[in-house]
């Protein structure tokens, strides 16, 4: 999803188009994708912003399990 994102950086004030993304994952995995992120991400300190899902359903969480552990 595009956004309009305007922050301070470095004294001083930017106004830039960028995207929004959610990635889904489980616990075990986050580590790792946040580490990814960091590697391929163009910003210095990129905005990576974790949420706990506290009441997804059984069957999605499940199926995230077992998707994100399938995966390499």
């Amino acid at each position: 999803m595009k956004v309009s994102s305007i922050y301070s950086w470095r004294g001083k004030i930017e106004d830039e188009q960028e995207f929004l993304c959610f990635f889904k994952t489980t616990t075990i995995k986050s580590r790792q994708l946040k580490e990814e992120i960091r590697k391929v991400h163009p910003y210095e300190v990129p905005e990576i912003v974790e949420l706990e899902m506290k009441s997804a359903s059984s069957d999605y969480l499940s199926w995230m399990v077992d998707a994100t552990l399938s995966s390499p």
